[in-house]
C-alpha cells in the first residue's frame, strides 16, 4: 500500500475492566494506539426501533501490518466508535484489513 493513502487518523481503544469493592463490573476503553489508515465506506441504512433513528453504517480501516489491534478492541474516527468485526491480514501489501461497523450509543 502506497503510504499516501493512509490519510485518515484513528485511535484505538482497549477494554478497560474494574471492579468495585461491591464487586460489580465496569467496562471503561481507554487510549491504546493511534494510527494513520484509509478508510472506506461500504454500507449504511436507516433503522428506527423503540422510536429511535439510527444509521448503522460499516467500513473498512486499512492499516499497516504491524499496527496491534485486535477484535476486542474499538475504534474511534470522525467522533465516533466503530466495533471490530474482522481483521484480515494481506502479505502482499504488508497491511491489516480491518472491518467494523459503528456503535448505537
Amino acid at each position: 500500500m502506497k503510504a499516501g493513502l493512509l490519510n485518515e487518523v484513528i485511535e484505538i481503544y482497549e477494554k478497560d475492566v474494574t471492579i468495585s469493592e461491591s464487586g460489580s463490573v465496569r467496562h471503561n476503553y481507554a487510549l491504546f494506539y493511534t494510527t494513520r489508515a484509509n478508510v472506506k465506506h461500504n454500507s449504511g441504512s436507516q433503522i428506527d426501533t423503540n422510536g429511535e433513528v439510527f444509521y448503522p453504517t460499516n467500513k473498512t480501516f486499512i492499516v499497516r501490518k504491524y499496527v496491534p489491534v485486535k477484535e476486542p478492541m474499538r475504534i474511534k474516527y470522525d467522533g465516533k466508535f466503530y466495533k471490530i468485526i474482522s481483521i484480515n491480514i494481506d502479505k502482499t501489501y504488508n497491511n491489516k484489513v480491518i472491518m467494523a461497523e459503528l456503535i448505537n450509543e
